[in-house]
């Protein structure tokens, strides 16, 4: 965490900071796609094919600052297969209703067995947010699985990218949390978050402090810090 003042909300990014998938979810949603949409394509290949079109939108929406969401992550991975399927709005449907089942199925998991005591320790202090680029699970489906965690009633304040067409690191998605929060001195608010680019050079171009997590300093060591700091046993 950078040297500002204890901050008076805190805003967290999701994947890679709070949660992970579980280790089956992704195999079981790429074979119900796979077999929809390319059955003729080999499952390593369709996995891998994915993975690849899946990043580079990562990639592009960070540079664009524009949400890329499931549909168009699906067709570009389409594409560079070679793979010329028309998703009509009926697939597109029975589509996200299939990950929506396989993602409650196998919900993603919290980075550290203690983080949602320790979020709903930290949420009686001070006001959580979540700022998160959503990729391929949409903001509806994120509130589902945080719920399933015990991780949502924590957060007065859930800003997702397809909810509000920005991306991080574009300053608009840090805004609307910010608002949210009916904060008036951004500096203040500090976000915690896994990735260099998106949630720390983001956050502080929308003004706020920062601070990065590691495999050695968690979101589960800084949240106990500040517990302590509080005079909180964690």
């Amino acid at each position: 965490m950078d040297s500002a003042p204890r901050p008076i909300a805190i805003s967290f990014d999701l994947w890679g900071t709070l949660i992970g998938s579980h280790p089956d979810f992704k195999a079981h949603r790429n074979e119900l796609l796979r077999r929809r949409l390319a059955p003729d394509v080999g499952p390593e290949l369709f996995t891998a094919t994915l993975r690849a079109a899946d990043r580079a939108a990562d990639e592009d929406s960070m540079a664009s600052g524009a949400d890329i969401g499931y549909l168009p992550r699906v067709e570009s991975a389409l594409h560079r297969l070679g793979v010329r399927t028309t998703i009509s709005p009926a697939d597109a449907e029975e589509m996200e209703a299939e990950q929506r089942g396989t993602a409650l199925a196998y919900p993603p998991q919290p980075l550290h067995p203690d983080l949602p005591r320790l979020l709903t320790e930290l949420a009686e202090i001070l006001p959580l947010a979540i700022t998160s680029n959503t990729g391929m699970l949409p903001g509806s489906l994120m509130r589902d699985l945080l719920h399933t965690q015990g991780m949502l009633a924590c957060f007065t304040v859930q800003t997702f990218s397809n909810e509000v067409q920005f991306a991080k690191p574009h300053p608009g998605i840090f805004q609307h949390t910010l608002e949210g929060l009916g904060v008036q001195h951004p500096a203040s608010v500090l976000h915690v978050g896994d990735n260099p680019q998106a949630d720390i050079q983001g956050a502080a171009s929308a003004g706020m402090a920062t601070a990065l997590v590691t495999r050695t300093e968690t979101a589960a060591s800084l949240i106990t810090s500040i517990l302590a700091s509080a005079g909180m046993p964690a």
